[in-house]
């Protein structure tokens, strides 16, 4: 991105397409000075009051109208980011905009690139790494789940935690430097255990917190629910079912589904990704033993396993007894009054019979796959990555204490440690690591 943030920038800050309303936001140091210059009030612009919507003319270079809009000003630290913004409230019409954009340039502005707002009000103190990824999940949320955990972390919880973290570091490594630095001077230091108490509870914490990336995953990207089985069990029936629209082709030749069939659907609030795979059975089809590869390629890829079993010819499988599994004993409409003693479930995909049922179960599956997100969940693999390669460091500190290492050797684990959470927090990243987080966000924001 190689951002300038001496420049005035502008960008469409709504969605593209006719509407209502069509937002452009200016951000920077001659934000209100252009605006001058192509904008008519019904006063004088030193009299404009911060935060005010006010009913402007804005025009081109001779003075023809461009759109009767409203505009609002935000001085200099009052801003989401940090600098001099105006916002223009024009009618929304795509033509419109792009005219007001046009004229706004050949004024000085330039077009805001991807996350450019977003990154200045970073680099301005509006927010912390951690809140602008949070930002970004609220604007790509598409569950109750995913947009709580996105308001959490762009509100302070995941950056709170880790700053938590940090404090107790820095406590322990202002003892450490202390006896590095005056070793005969007449200071009370920790031993190795008192340093350890301190130490062993952030470890906890922040191995605690490292486990919550796969809940973080599920909640972002969906929980990935794979039905297998044999051939002509119903699968592809009941995934028709469970998502309440014909997705996947149904036949009684065997073989029908050679490929796996991937449907993202949303049940209740929870994203989850339904996976129809080729029915496991020995054959010599090339391409159907292809499927069958591919199937068990997305079994070790499922958090959830929907293994459907025919009740009249039932079969042993190897993934009945796996923690992931959920057992669905099919067609009960051939075998009425028959019971599954182990708590699985037994449904009818021709009658529509213990379809609900299943939804349920699936859904309390998926929610303790998921856990609770109240006390913050890590939610990007930059976030996982740096914590695991503190908590090492930690590791190996707490190791060195035990083993009355050197405190050199302590104090540079512990400072690593640190600069891998001030990482996170975006304290000390390269503007290369900012490009490729703020490059995945949308223009105008």
């Amino acid at each position: 991105m190689g951002i300038q943030i001496e420049d005035t920038i502008a960008a469409v800050a709504t969605p593209s397409g006719a509407g209502g309303i069509g937002i452009i936001r200016i951000s920077g140091p001659d934000s209100l000075e252009v605006i001058k210059k192509c904008l008519t009030i019904g006063f004088d612009f030193e009299n404009l009051k911060p935060r005010m919507l006010v009913r402007g003319k804005f025009i081109d270079e001779q003075k023809k109208l461009i759109d009767d809009l409203l505009f609002v000003w935000m001085p200099v630290g009052e801003s989401y980011t940090g600098e001099e913004v105006v916002e223009l409230h024009c009618h929304g019409n795509p033509f419109i905009l792009e005219q007001v954009l046009q004229r706004l340039h050949s004024l000085g502005v330039r077009l805001a690139e991807r996350g450019e707002f977003t990154q200045r009000a970073f680099l301005n103190g509006k927010m912390d790494l951690t809140s602008a990824e949070g930002l970004n999940d609220l604007i790509r949320a598409q569950t109750t789940k995913a947009l709580s955990l996105a308001h959490l972390q762009h509100g302070g919880r995941l950056s709170g935690i880790f700053n938590e973290v940090r404090d107790e570091l820095i406590k322990i490594l202002a003892y450490l430097e202390a006896a590095i630095d005056f070793p005969n001077e007449p200071i009370e230091f920790l031993s190795s255990g008192e340093y350890l108490s301190i130490l062993d509870p952030t470890r906890k914490r922040l191995s605690s917190l490292i486990s919550t990336g796969k809940s973080g995953r599920l909640i972002k990207n969906g929980v990935r629910v794979v039905l297998i089985g044999d051939t002509n069990v119903g699968k592809s029936t009941i995934l028709n079912l469970l998502i309440d629209e014909s997705r996947v082709i149904v036949s009684d030749l065997p073989g029908t589904t050679r490929d796996a069939v991937e449907v993202e659907h949303i049940l209740n609030g929870s994203r989850l990704l339904f996976v129809d795979t080729a029915g496991i059975r020995p054959t010599g089809d090339k391409i159907e033993i292809l499927g069958i590869e591919h199937a068990y390629k997305q079994i070790e890829r499922a958090d959830i396993l929907l293994l459907v079993q025919d009740i009249t010819n039932l079969t042993s499988n190897e993934f009945s007894k796996d923690p992931r599994t959920i057992n669905i004993y099919n067609k009960s409409d051939l075998k009425p009054g028959w019971q599954e003693e182990g708590g699985d479930l037994v449904v009818s995909a021709k009658e529509k019979i213990g379809i609900d049922a299943l939804k349920e179960k699936i859904l309390s599956k998926a929610t303790l796959e998921i856990g609770d997100i109240e006390d913050g969940i890590l939610t990007s693999a930059r976030q996982i990555i740096l914590a695991t390669e503190a908590n090492t460091l930690l590791d190996r500190a707490a190791n060195s204490l035990s083993n009355s290492a050197p405190a050199e050797i302590i104090a540079s684990d512990i400072h690593g440690a640190v600069g891998k959470l001030d990482e996170i927090l975006g304290k000390n990243s390269t503007l290369d690591i900012l490009d490729e987080i703020f490059g995945q966000f949308c223009i105008g924001k």
